[in-house]
């Protein structure tokens, strides 16, 4: 399915705020209907402008963070206080500065023996939390790499091929660094999303968007083309 919601930015910053109004409208419509919102969040660089962006000031109290429930779209196998852990970075990035409830963030615990063991325990914690397998998410923020992939699925990975179970584990990557094992959820969760944000930043991704995006090809090249989640919201910054 060839994207349609694709909004282009002239870089990053104004990528990142045009990405935060439309969030926030997003998850305050949800809190107003739902109560609370349910996000899951990817590592990796394209969404940290975003990240940022909220442990602004000015922006700290951009939603009524006691009524949000973060989640983690991937991780990297490594401790917390690692500086690839995906965890740590959101909490030195945003997490820290806003006034959220600890239990409130769910991240993917890595203080296991295996990646494997992490992946069971985030799954069991998922069915408890949604109280169903395959959760459903309101919205899950991606980034996109440039060998295409996006979460922790990367080409040629027997992740893609997935469908039930929500999270797995998934060898170190061969296209991509850091080249540590990783946790991720599942093309199946993404596409059952009520909303998906893919973030895009730099031009080293833009041969990516531009073969993603393009009208002359049906060519599966990339994992992030087997997102077929139709309300996908593409943000791409040419720098």
């Amino acid at each position: 399915m060839r994207p349609t919601n694709v909004m282009r930015f002239e870089s990053p910053a104004e990528m990142s705020v045009a990405a935060l109004s439309s969030m926030a409208s997003y998850s305050l419509s949800v809190i107003k209907a739902r109560g609370k919102i349910n996000i899951a969040i990817s590592g990796g660089c394209s969404p940290l402008g975003l990240f940022a962006l909220i442990g602004k000031a000015g922006n700290q109290e951009l939603l009524p963070w006691d009524k949000v429930h973060f989640f983690w779209v991937d991780e990297r196998f490594v401790p917390i206080e690692n500086e690839e852990n995906n965890y740590g970075l959101a909490r030195e990035t945003f997490l820290d500065k806003i006034n959220i409830p600890r239990e409130n963030l769910h991240p993917i615990k890595t203080n296991y023996t295996s990646a494997a063991d992490s992946a069971q325990a985030y799954r069991k914690e998922l069915e408890d939390y949604f109280g169903e397998p395959m959760p459903l998410f309101d919205l899950v923020m991606l980034g996109v790499g440039a060998d295409g992939h996006t979460a922790s699925l990367f080409p040629m990975a027997k992740s893609l091929k997935e469908t039930g179970l929500s999270v797995i584990d998934t060898a170190p990557p061969v296209s991509s660094e850091p080249k540590l094992p990783r946790i991720t959820m599942t093309l199946p969760v993404i596409d059952k999303a009520r909303k998906v944000y893919i973030i895009s930043t730099g031009a080293e991704k833009q041969h990516v968007t531009d073969f993603v995006l393009s009208e002359t090809t049906n060519e599966i090249k990339y994992p992030v083309q087997l997102i077929k989640n139709p309300n996908t919201n593409w943000y791409i910054s040419k720098q």
